[in-house]
């Protein structure tokens, strides 16, 4: 009698692991990405999953308020960087110049994509020379600034890190900052990320997929 019980506690407890275990089984299946279903050079560039952008103001150069919803209905490329940086900011926007140029082979695509830089170095960046600096590049390129308190949520939110080496005194600084290009999707979510030493070739083309898979 005491073995009968033992073999039905047995019998129980296995059953119970069982279901549970498909039930965990079938819960990270769901919320799991499925990899499958993500094109191949898309992969370390696309989000696993979009994220919303949070609440946040800036102004461009002409004054205009850009907020998350003006990200909405088309697709958007963000730089942080500063005017003063000696390398990787005129760099990366040689890149998109790069970018924005190839995308012009599809008219319909070149005009629904935006390319937005943001200071981080609102007190020496004023609206005028934001403008003659990013329209150097492309006179289609925006670029706004805000304060540094927005600044910080901002770049948290986005994993973008940066710091001011600042000496008492002295305008003439160094601001450290990632180096990021972020791709803001036509729903206004953040939605792909892509590093400096990616070539405007592989951001076009890349961006060209990710649209596809969007429909748009």
């Amino acid at each position: 009698m005491e073995k009968l019980r033992i073999s039905l506690l047995f019998i129980i407890i296995a059953t119970l692991s069982a279901a549970l275990f498909w039930l965990w089984f079938d819960r990270a299946r769901e919320e799991t990405p499925a990899a499958a279903s993500v094109p191949h050079e898309l992969a370390g560039i696309v989000l696993s999953q979009p994220k919303e952008l949070p609440t946040f103001t800036l102004r461009d150069f002409d004054g205009n308020i850009i907020a998350p919803d003006w990200f909405r209905g088309q697709w958007t490329f963000v730089f942080f960087g500063y005017t003063h940086c000696p390398d990787i900011c005129p760099t990366t926007l040689y890149t998109l110049q790069q970018v924005r140029r190839q995308l012009g082979r599809t008219a319909e695509i070149q005009a629904d994509t935006r390319f937005l830089f943001v200071t981080l170095d609102p007190q020496r960046d004023s609206p005028d020379i934001l403008k003659g600096y990013v329209q150097h590049f492309d006179t289609a390129f925006l670029a706004a600034s805000t304060d540094h308190a927005t600044l910080g949520m901002l770049t948290a939110a986005l994993n973008i890190a940066y710091a001011i080496e600042h000496e008492p005194g002295s305008d003439n600084y160094v601001v450290n900052h990632s180096a990021a290009i972020l791709l803001i999707d036509a729903q206004g979510r953040y939605h792909a990320r892509y590093t400096p030493t990616q070539s405007a070739t592989i951001i076009s083309n890349t961006y060209r997929t990710l649209r596809d898979l969007h429909h748009r």
